[in-house]
């Protein structure tokens, strides 16, 4: 993990690179995973690119028109996840939320260029994944380990049908309460919302302590640096330090791995947009407070799909009872 981050770091601070979150994310993600396997990497590289291709089609035809974009994002979420759950895990998924998120306005390169944008966001996953693949390669697992391969998913249209609301509900809300990190309601409700759908509650709780604190040592981490010093080095230590430290901690006791996984993600979605120390946490604290108002809008909607799928099966257990009476 530690070498990954470091390797994803480096990349963008050489390339001074734009969505430099997306790619610390995308390390994390995958270093996180129990195994490495080039066929499943391929697929997941494809599928980025070609939902990257979709994103930025959507965003050059419907922006000038938000009226018609909302729509079409949650179409565009729904399409994508549908394809991404055929098979697969719910961490490919997840990818793909990496690179579409934040569609309708994500910088000054995407206003300007809506293809261009879609192209810098596709490419900060693409930069993550290789990142990724470079550390499995340098430090490979040990001859004979076989660990135990991440769970497929095989969502229903109506699961799907769920995280493009999510999606479209976290557009608007994002842009309208968090309008200066919107990205980050949709990064944080999506994957939240796909973990809602595939984790049980004992693992959603240890998934929330761990997205927690995760935000928690964000923030501490951010305020001792910008206190001391800024010297990118030390913060590139400070970063990988950590992520390899809670990884190491996940593998030795399994089960607090989920929550782990998602204190890496809580942890990197505001240091991975700082690539370098900074001498105020409001930038930060705003970033965090637009990823758990995204994990708030997943929790609610979600409660509102369990109990619209309650009622129906009730209506469907009374008419199967009168029938048969």
């Amino acid at each position: 993990m530690a070498l990954g981050v470091a390797l994803a770091l480096l990349a963008i601070l050489t390339l001074k690179y734009p969505h430099s979150f997306r790619a610390m994310l995308a390390v994390s993600l995958l270093v996180n995973l129990p195994s490495f396997r080039r066929r499943a990497m391929r697929q997941r590289l494809l599928l980025v690119w070609i939902t990257g291709a979709m994103g930025s089609v959507v965003e050059a035809v419907f922006l000038d028109a938000p009226w018609l974009y909302v729509p079409a994002y949650l179409l565009l979420i729904f399409t994508t996840m549908a394809l991404a759950s055929r098979s697969r895990d719910a961490a490919t998924m997840t990818l793909l939320v990496y690179g579409l998120s934040g569609s309708l306005i994500s910088g000054e390169i995407a206003e300007s260029a809506p293809i261009i944008g879609g192209f810098y966001r596709t490419l900060a996953v693409t930069i993550g994944i290789f990142a990724a693949a470079a550390a499995f390669y340098i430090i490979p697992l040990r001859k004979g380990f076989r660990p135990q391969l991440p769970s497929p998913v095989n969502f229903t249209g109506r699961d799907t049908f769920f995280l493009g609301v999510v999606g479209a509900f976290c557009l608007v809300g994002g842009h309208t309460i968090v309008p200066d990190n919107s990205v980050f309601a949709i990064m944080g409700g999506i994957p939240w919302a796909i973990a809602l759908l595939s984790s049980t509650g004992p693992v959603l709780r240890v998934r929330l302590a761990g997205a927690l604190m995760g935000s928690t040592v964000a923030l501490a981490t951010l305020s001792v640096m910008s206190a001391s010093t800024n010297n990118v080095a030390f913060y590139m230590i400070v970063v990988c330090c950590i992520m390899a430290v809670i990884v190491y901690l996940g593998y030795s006791f399994p089960g607090i791995k989920p929550g782990c996984a998602q204190f890496t993600v809580s942890f990197m979605i505001p240091m991975g947009m700082l690539p370098g120390p900074m001498q105020s946490v409001h930038q930060i604290f705003s970033i965090i407070e637009a990823m758990w108002f995204g994990f708030l809008i997943a929790s609610l909607l979600y409660w509102l799909h369990q109990w619209l799928l309650s009622i129906e099966k009730a209506v469907e257990g009374s008419g199967q009872a009168a029938g048969q009476a």
